[in-house]
């Protein structure tokens, strides 16, 4: 027998008696229901296999989980395995979890966090149909299904779980490694800046031990790299992409030696790459052994960072202990991107997704639904790929791609050309004592025209070796007015998709299921059902138009630096004086070797800043290549900090 449930705004959703009950009884329970209730609840319940079959999705190539019901104060999941799949470990954030198999049996595995980062196995527990479990503790599990028939169960998470860790189980035992130096970040700058301080202090022979804080699960992944989506690509072959400048093959070597395809001009995926930075950091755990090196790994969200007297640094924690360190490393990466309708939307926010880099961020979109994508960026072409090609079935509604411009990323050529040689060029470039964004445009026009120049590509690529040494020789109001005029032309043609991504997007486009409008956005007026964006064309008539959408998703990329507010890291050292925000809110200010200035501007050798944060000096603060560099220099400074001898004297500002 079916019933009718109010899902909001005067909408219903048709579902049997028996789970149209349990709803009713769910909204009862108030705003904060407890373990307790839910467990309670659940085991009243006759609820069946049948009674949650429209939700039972089989997906060949992961777990599916499909979302029954969202409520304020919790939400209805259902989840189907098939045989031999399972789930990432992981915790519950702030929600409590109750759990009901239907039908098969569930593995339940629990585990330990070691102090390296890996997931250490605790036990395992089997859980035929008809089993109920809860959770509302710290600790972190995994479902599997180890069974020859498929799995479904159903979830009641309270609040609903809007946030939790993803975790890496150890795929073998390994040795630990032993702490004066704290890195506070852990993808791709953090870990290989650990990496490096590790090499540093064996080659030195100095006593370190290194604090790696990470506040996700995994570690070398970070916003770039965290994807498990084998339709996002690096935009960048595989011959570039080393983690060590010494040694340019590595990347490739790793590739190889996993028995991935493996060619110099290979785009690998990105989910391979972050796999890459995590065996790098074991591989350099199994090589300092020795009593006076160590990594220490902090799965936790860093709070605050005070300086102490006479020297060094505490930095507090969320959750755990803190850890005293003579020296700091900044390498927290990307911020979550601004909010570009924060006061022009109007309604729920259920249907609106602030932060496209979360996991699982596309998985309760369905394929009929139109979705609107805000820029149009690599981000917001990953996330398009992923609308479209993972449905299942197939996606049907069109994915709008909206920014003012309306500019796609560019393409790699499949057939590459040189690169210009640029060196003479820019030399007399700088040489121009009024440098500005009009000569810079002017100069870069003439580039075009040359005659060893076929392709707009190589005049892109040839600038690449100089870009930092150009936008550093630019007067602040002239960097100003660069990002204000010049930067999204740049952008586009500088961030490129990788060619094979180039030719899925075009035929999405030709499909009708990808499109893609230049406008600006006005409001949006949202239910729990849905958004109705108010726009306005920035092309042709310049009109007037509103999209009745199933989701908004923000692709604008990280917010600036000038809004501390929602990094209160930042902005602990901010009001205590120990650093200063670039006027251009691009990150902080600093040495070029990344020493980071004070309120009095000051350098503090033992306060040091690496990746995207270093970008007011250093443009390409976001590339393998400059990132690297930065890894290497920064980890000289911060180990001779140690040993009380201070490489301002011995590195050049050109070695960084």
């Amino acid at each position: 027998m079916a019933a009718s449930i109010l899902v909001g705004d005067g909408r219903s959703l048709t579902v049997s008696s028996h789970l149209c009950q349990l709803i009713e009884t769910l909204d009862r329970l108030g705003p904060q229901p407890c373990l307790g209730s839910l467990l309670d609840l659940l085991e009243r319940s006759p609820l069946t296999l049948e009674d949650v079959r429209p939700w039972v999705r089989p997906n060949p190539r992961r777990f599916s989980r499909a979302r029954v019901i969202r409520r304020e104060a919790y939400e209805l999941r259902v989840m189907t395995w098939l045989p031999g799949q399972s789930g990432d470990p992981h915790d519950r954030g702030t929600s409590v979890e109750a759990m009901h198999v239907l039908a098969g049996t569930a593995t339940q595995r629990t585990y330990q966090l070691a102090r390296d980062g890996y997931l250490d196995p605790c036990l395992h527990l089997d859980l035929p149909a008809g089993s109920i479990t809860g959770f509302h503790d710290a600790g972190i599990h995994s479902i599997d299904n180890r069974d020859e028939q498929m799995l479904v169960t159903l979830h009641v998470y309270a609040p609903p779980l809007n946030h939790f860790r993803r975790f890496k189980v150890r795929p073998q035992r390994a040795a630990p490694a032993s702490a004066s130096v704290c890195v506070i970040g852990g993808g791709y700058s953090g870990v290989i800046t650990a990496v490096q301080l590790l090499r540093e202090a064996r080659r030195a022979r100095r006593p370190l031990t290194v604090h790696l804080v990470e506040r996700e699960g995994r570690l070398g992944e970070g916003a770039a790299y965290g994807t498990q989506d084998a339709n996002h690509r690096l935009n960048v072959p595989a011959r570039n992409m080393s983690a060590f400048a010494d040694e340019p093959d590595h990347f490739l070597e790793w590739l190889q030696s996993q028995g991935l395809e493996a060619l110099p001009s290979t785009y690998a995926l990105r989910l391979h790459y972050g796999r890459y930075i995590r065996d790098i950091l074991d591989a350099e755990l199994s090589q300092s052994r020795w009593r006076d090196h160590d990594l220490v790994i902090h799965l936790d969200e860093a709070r605050r960072v005070e300086s102490c007297s006479p020297r060094g640094w505490q930095v507090h924690l969320a959750r755990q202990d803190s850890i005293s360190a003579d020296a700091v490393v900044l390498a927290t990466g990307h911020r979550p991107p601004g909010d570009p309708l924060q006061h022009r939307w109007h309604g729920s926010r259920q249907r609106w997704i602030g932060n496209p880099w979360r996991p699982y961020v596309v998985t309760d979109i369905e394929p009929h639904e139109p979705v609107a994508v805000v820029g149009t960026g690599l981000s917001a072409i990953d996330i398009a790929l992923s609308l479209c090609d993972q449905a299942l079935p197939q996606r049907t509604a069109p994915v709008w791609l909206l920014s003012r411009r309306g500019w796609l990323c560019g393409a790699h050529a499949s057939n590459p050309l040189p690169p210009l040689d640029l060196g003479d060029a820019v030399s007399e470039l700088l040489a121009d004592p009024s440098l500005s964004t009009s000569r810079l445009l002017r100069w870069f026009r003439t580039l075009l025209r040359r005659e060893d120049c076929r392709d707009w590509r190589q005049a892109i690529d040839g600038l690449r070796p100089f870009t930092n040494r150009i936008w550093a020789a630019l007067p602040q109001p002239q960097r100003a007015r660069w990002l204000r005029h010049l930067r999204p032309h740049w952008e586009v043609h500088r961030h490129r998709m990788a060619p094979e991504i180039a030719a899925r997007i075009d035929q999405l486009i030709a499909a009708g299921l990808l499109r893609i409008l230049p406008c600006r956005l006005d409001s949006a007026s949202a239910t729990d059902q849905g958004v109705a964006l108010t726009l306005r064309e920035t092309r042709g008539e310049r009109r007037e138009r509103q999209l009745e959408l199933g989701w908004v998703i923000n692709c604008t990329g990280p917010a600036p630096i000038d809004r501390l507010s929602v990094d209160p890291l930042l902005d602990s050292l901010l009001r205590s004086g120990a650093l200063q925000v670039d006027s251009l809110g691009l990150g902080l200010a600093s040495t070029p070797d990344g020493r980071v200035l004070d309120a009095a501007g000051s350098i503090q050798n033992d306060l040091l800043v690496v990746g995207t944060l270093h970008k007011p000096l250093a443009w390409e603060s976001t590339a393998v290549p400059e990132l690297r560099q930065q890894a290497a220099v920064v980890a000289r400074i911060a180990a001779s900090v140690l040993s009380e001898t201070i490489l301002s004297e011995t590195i050049s500002p050109g070695e960084a």
